[in-house]
C-alpha cells in the first residue's frame, strides 16, 4: 500500500483496489473474495456484501489480504523481556534495575563516553519462547468499505471537505496531494468546503497552479466572501515567508475585487487583532499600488487611521455601558453571541434574555460550537457552578432547538442506536479539540472492555533507519480517596498494583508494553497511558520515526507461546509518525467500569505535562453531555422514537459501516447537523 491508501485505511476504514469491473462476476471469484473476506477476519475486519461483490470483479482480489496484514506490522520486534509478562512478574527488582543499567549504558553511555553512534545496546539474555499461539478474538469486526483507484482521489476530497471540522495534518498533506491530482478536472468546482479553515491548503495549491482567472473562478466557489480569502491569503503569504513575486500580488489584488468594494470594507476590521493583521498583509502585498480603484483605497485609509470600526468592537463599547441595545445589536451575529455567552452570563444578563434572541436563529448555528460548549460546560467546576449550569442550559436548550431544523428522514421512524464496542453514554464528541491522530474515530470515544478480557495492554512500536531512537511507555494510577498516583514506566515503578511494564528499549525497531491486569485487587481506579519520544539530542519528535505506531488491546490469554500483540483485539491504534510532539497523553482506563477511552492529546512542550491527582480525574473524564445524549435529543427532535431492539427498528444506527445501517459516521451526524 502507499502512504496515501494507508491514509484512507486509517481515516475512513476504506481500502483501495485495481480496476473494479475489470474481471466478470462468477462464482469462483466470489468465493474468493468470500474466503479473503474470512482471511481479514483473522486481522478484525469485514466487508459487506457491496464492497465484495466490487472485490471480486477487481485486479485486488488476491492481494487485499496482504495488503491490509501489512499495515501495522511489528516486524518481529521484541520488547526487553520477550516471554513478558511472566518473565517479568518473576524477577526481583535488583535484576531488572541492573538490566535496566547495563542496557542504557550500552547506548547512552557508550555515546556520551565515546562520541561514537550506537544502533542497538544490550540486552539481557532472558526466555524468548516462540509464540505460536494466537488469543481468542474479544472485539467485533470492524467493517470496510472499497473505492476504486481511479476514484480514490476524489473520494478523499469529499469525505474530508465535506466534514465541518478542522483537517488533522495527515488530512492537510493527502488532500493537498488529492487536489493536485484533481486540478483540471471538470466536477472540482462541485466541491464543498464545509469549514473554511479548511479552505487554507487548497487556496496555497490553486495559487501556484492556476493562471489568474482561473484561481478566481475556482477560489470564489469556495470562498464566500472576502473574510475567507483574508484567511487563505494570511496562510500563503506566511507559507510564503511574506515574500511574493509581483505578479503574485497582482493575482490576490485581482481576486479581492472581484468581490466588490463593499464586500471588501466590511471584512477589513472584523476585530482589533484581526484589522492590525490585515494591516501587515496590505502592506506585504502593496495592495494600494496594484488596485487603482478609489473605493478600495478609501477602505484601507479608514482600516489604517481607526475609523473603520469592528463589529466586534461596536459590540464590547455596548456591553460596557450596560446599553439596552447591546444584546439586540449583538444577536446579528448569531455565531459571535453563542461565543459571549459566558462573559454576556458574567455581566448579569438572564437566560431568558439571551435565549429571546438566539433561538429564533438556533438553526444557523454550529452544532459543533454547541457540542464542544456543551462538553465543556458539562464538566463539574470547582466554583463558579451555578453559572456552570446556566450556561450549560443555555447551550442545551439551543441544541435541541437546533436539532429540529435537521432533515436526517428518521422523522417520526423508531430508531435503535447500536453501540457495538463503545458506551456512547461514557463517551463525548470531540470538535476542534479532537485529538491529531487519524483514526476513523476520533478521540472522547469509551470502549467497553470484554468480560473475557483479563488484561488491558498497552503497546507502541516504533523504528527509525536515520539513528537511534528511543520512546517509552509510561502508565500512572489512581486511586480512590488518595492524592498519591503509582506511576509505572523507566524513571517509575516497574510493577505494582496489578501494572506492569516490559521493560525499556533505547534503540529502534523495538517495542514496549504495559499491562494493567483486570483480576488484581489492588488496582487503582483510573490509569493514564502516555507514550514519550525520550532521545532529545539532537532534539527528536515523532515525526523523526521511519515507523511509529502505539494501541491499547484487549487480552484474554497469558502465557510464554502467546503473541503479544493481536491486531483483532486492539480498541484502537494510530501511527504517531505524523506528530509534531514529543509526548503524547493517549488514553485512560477505568478499571471499575472496565472502559477505555481514547484521548489522543499532544503536548508540544514536554514541560507542560500536567501531573493531576485523584479529584481532577474525576472532573475531566467524563461530561454530562455524552455522546448518547446527544444522539437522544437529536432523535427526540426529529419526532422519532428509540426503539429497543434493531428487529423492531425502522433505522438503526451503527459505528460500523454494516449492510442495512446507516453510519453515525459515514454521515458525520456528531458536527454536520
Amino acid at each position: 500500500m502507499t502512504d496515501f491508501e494507508k491514509y484512507l485505511f486509517s481515516a475512513f476504514r476504506t481500502v483501495v483496489i485495481k480496476k473494479v469491473g475489470s474481471h466478470e462476476l462468477t462464482d469462483n471469484r466470489l468465493l474468493m473474495a468470500v474466503t479473503a473476506n474470512e482471511n481479514l477476519g483473522t486481522l478484525g475486519f469485514s466487508m459487506g456484501a457491496e464492497a465484495l461483490m466490487k472485490l471480486a470483479t477487481s485486479d485486488s482480489l488476491e492481494t487485499v489480504y496482504k495488503d491490509i496484514d501489512g499495515i501495522g506490522d511489528m516486524h518481529g520486534a521484541k520488547p526487553m523481556y520477550p516471554d513478558f509478562p511472566t518473565t517479568l512478574m518473576n524477577i526481583d527488582e535488583a535484576t531488572f534495575r541492573f538490566h535496566q543499567i547495563c542496557h542504557y549504558t550500552s547506548t547512552y553511555g557508550l555515546e556520551r563516553w565515546y562520541g561514537v553512534k550506537i544502533k542497538k545496546g544490550w540486552l539481557p539474555d532472558t526466555p524468548d519462547t516462540a509464540k505460536t499461539e494466537k488469543d481468542d478474538a474479544l472485539l467485533n469486526l470492524k467493517f470496510l468499505t472499497v473505492v476504486d483507484e481511479s476514484d480514490a482521489y476524489r473520494y478523499c476530497l469529499e469525505k474530508v471537505l465535506s466534514k465541518k471540522e478542522r483537517m488533522s495534518q495527515d488530512d492537510k498533506t493527502y488532500v493537498a496531494i488529492a487536489y493536485k491530482h484533481e486540478l483540471g478536472k471538470p466536477r472540482l468546482s462541485e466541491l464543498q468546503v464545509s469549514f473554511k479553515q479548511n479552505l487554507m491548503a487548497l487556496f496555497a495549491i490553486a495559487f501556484d497552479s492556476l493562471e489568474t482567472q482561473d484561481f478566481i473562478d475556482s477560489m470564489k466557489v469556495f470562498c464566500k466572501h472576502t473574510g475567507d480569502v483574508w484567511k487563505c491569503a494570511d496562510y500563503l503569504i506566511t507559507h510564503k515567508r511574506f515574500h511574493l513575486r509581483t505578479s503574485e500580488k497582482r493575482k490576490l489584488v485581482r481576486l479581492f475585487e472581484s468581490y466588490g468594494a463593499g464586500d471588501f470594507r466590511e471584512n477589513l476590521q472584523l476585530s482589533i487583532k484581526k484589522g492590525e493583521r490585515i494591516i501587515k498583509l496590505l502592506t506585504v502585498i502593496d495592495f494600494n499600488r496594484f488596485s487603482k480603484n478609489p473605493e478600495f483605497s478609501e477602505a484601507i485609509r479608514g482600516l489604517r487611521t481607526g475609523e473603520l470600526k469592528s463589529f466586534e468592537a461596536q459590540v464590547d463599547a455596548l456591553l460596557k455601558l450596560r446599553s439596552e441595545e447591546a444584546l439586540d445589536f449583538l444577536a446579528k451575529r448569531p455565531g459571535l453571541m453563542l461565543r459571549k455567552i459566558n462573559r454576556l452570563i458574567k455581566l448579569g444578563y438572564g437566560e431568558y434574555e439571551i435565549l429571546s434572541r438566539l433561538l429564533p436563529v438556533a438553526g444557523k448555528l454550529s452544532a459543533q460550537t454547541l457540542n464542544t460548549c456543551l462538553v465543556f460546560f458539562g464538566h463539574p467546576f470547582e466554583s463558579y457552578e451555578r453559572e456552570r449550569l446556566q450556561i450549560y442550559n443555555i447551550f442545551l436548550r439551543l441544541m435541541e432547538e437546533k436539532m429540529k431544523h435537521v432533515d436526517t428522514g428518521w422523522q417520526g421512524k423508531k430508531v435503535y442506536i447500536d453501540e457495538g464496542d463503545v458506551d456512547l453514554s461514557r463517551s463525548t464528541i470531540a470538535g476542534n479539540d479532537k485529538s491529531a491522530l487519524t483514526g476513523y474515530l476520533q478521540s472522547g470515544f469509551a470502549y467497553r472492555i470484554p468480560d473475557e478480557a483479563t488484561t488491558v495492554r498497552f503497546f507502541v512500536y516504533w523504528n527509525s533507519t536515520e539513528e537511534r531512537a528511543d520512546l517509552d511507555l509510561h502508565a500512572e494510577g489512581y486511586f480512590d480517596g488518595r492524592e498519591e498516583s503509582v506511576h509505572i514506566g523507566w524513571n517509575g515503578e516497574f510493577r505494582d498494583s496489578g501494572m506492569a511494564t516490559s521493560g525499556d528499549i533505547t534503540h529502534s525497531n523495538a517495542a514496549e508494553y504495559i499491562d494493567v491486569d483486570l483480576r488484581n485487587g489492588e488496582l487503582p481506579h483510573f490509569v493514564r497511558f502516555v507514550v514519550d519520544d525520550f532521545y532529545t539530542e539532537p532534539k527528536h519528535n515523532f515525526t523523526d520515526l521511519s515507523e511509529g505506531f502505539t494501541g491499547m488491546m484487549a487480552v484474554e490469554k497469558l502465557g510464554v507461546k502467546v503473541q503479544l500483540y493481536d491486531r483483532k483485539n486492539c480498541f484502537f491504534n494510530h501511527d504517531i509518525t505524523a506528530l509534531q510532539s514529543g509526548r503524547l497523553e493517549y488514553a485512560w482506563l477505568d478499571t471499575k467500569l472496565r472502559r477505555v477511552i481514547f484521548v489522543g492529546k499532544e503536548y508540544l512542550n514536554k514541560g507542560s505535562y500536567t501531573e493531576l491527582g485523584y479529584d481532577d480525574v474525576t472532573k475531566i473524564l467524563y461530561s454530562e453531555f455524552s455522546a448518547r445524549r446527544y444522539l437522544e435529543l437529536l432523535i427526540k427532535a426529529q419526532n422519532a422514537t428509540l426503539a429497543d431492539s434493531a428487529d423492531t427498528a425502522d433505522v438503526v444506527l451503527s459505528l460500523e459501516k454494516k449492510d442495512n445501517t446507516v453510519s453515525i459516521v459515514e454521515k458525520n451526524y456528531w458536527l454536520d447537523v
